[in-house]
């Protein structure tokens, strides 16, 4: 058997919808935790540099029985290796309906997350995104110094920083991709109720395209990443409620840790964290006006003891000048 580690981290909702995957297919596997909190920032590390360049979670490698290991650092990648390739665990796509199943699936794929998470911070705790920002930059330079410390990840790691710095300027400083990616949400909800209204009437838990498949499970953590972020309803979708309402109950919803609320561990960093910049961000521009105004102080004192300085020379001079032409 196959030996499947997955390099995880337990808020993360794409390793979450591998984990969900991986316990749907009832796969064994091993997990290794890797924390982006700022204060560690374990995924900046060269052992996970090595594995996964971009250094996001997840990655999963998979290692034969004969020793050959395979490394996928993109979840979509994974989703397509454990239904396609992986040759065991239970299917999770319908033969009959594979081209639609995957069809759903990268519509999911097509939805960024960010700029709509961003934005709830942007609406509802400016502090918190602020927060965010100031340790996307204290990051750069933790990779510009990455780059030099491990010279043959040197590349690798300024690629990080520049992708960063693209985060930062697309999800947190500007919100023009919410819009579309608003629109792109409400049109998958909108399509997933189609499917489910679709499904034969009989069927108590009716799934997209017939059983529980690889596009449910997008749609579960679709679903549990919007009200986590308190941006949709189930007004007009009584399938769709129906759907989540069942998913809930599924073992691999709770074996996955699937979740539509912050963790409570994030809520408590992130008040935290707010705090602190709040106090921060009131200390600071007045820290700054009082640094200011000493500079200031300082300059002109410099000035006018060089005044002083000059004046004082000239009247050494002239009294120089004077003596010797006395004893002249």
């Amino acid at each position: 058997m196959a030996d499947i580690l997955l390099y995880n981290q337990g808020s993360s909702p794409f390793a979450t919808l591998c984990r969900l995957v991986l316990a749907e297919k009832n796969l064994t596997f091993r997990k290794r935790d890797v924390s982006y909190y700022n204060w560690n920032q374990e995924h900046l590390e060269p052992f996970y540099a090595h594995v996964n360049p971009k250094m996001q979670i997840p990655a999963m490698t998979v290692t034969s029985e004969s020793g050959d290991k395979t490394t996928l650092t993109d979840s979509r990648d994974i989703l397509e290796y454990l239904e396609n390739d992986l040759g065991s665990g239970r299917s999770l796509v319908d033969p009959k309906k594979k081209r639609e199943t995957w069809a759903f699936v990268d519509s999911f794929y097509a939805l960024k997350f960010m700029p709509l998470f961003m934005h709830n911070f942007r609406e509802n705790q400016p502090a918190v995104l602020m927060m965010v920002k100031d340790g996307q930059e204290k990051t750069w330079a933790k990779l510009e110094l990455l780059s030099k410390q491990y010279p043959e990840l040197e590349q690798t790691y300024l690629d990080k920083r520049e992708a960063m710095k693209k985060y930062t300027a697309d999800f947190i400083d500007s919100a023009d991709q919410v819009p579309e990616n608003r629109k792109k949400a409400e049109d998958l909800l909108d399509e997933a109720e189609a499917l489910l209204a679709g499904q034969p009437e009989g069927n108590q838990n009716r799934w997209l395209f017939g059983e529980y498949s690889v596009a449910d499970c997008c749609m579960t953590q679709l679903v549990a990443m919007l009200r986590l972020l308190d941006i949709m309803s189930f007004d007009g979708r009584p399938n769709l409620k129906q759907f989540w309402e069942a998913a809930q109950k599924r073992p691999s919803y709770e074996a996955a840790g699937v979740t539509d609320e912050l963790p409570m561990k994030m809520r408590v960093m992130m008040f935290i964290g707010s705090m602190v910049w709040k106090a921060k961000a009131a200390v600071v521009p007045k820290w700054k006006e009082a640094m200011a105004e000493a500079d200031r102080q300082v300059k002109e004192a410099k000035k006018a003891v060089s005044e002083q300085m000059k004046d004082a020379k000239k009247a050494v001079s002239e009294n120089l000048d004077r003596a010797i032409g006395a004893k002249k």
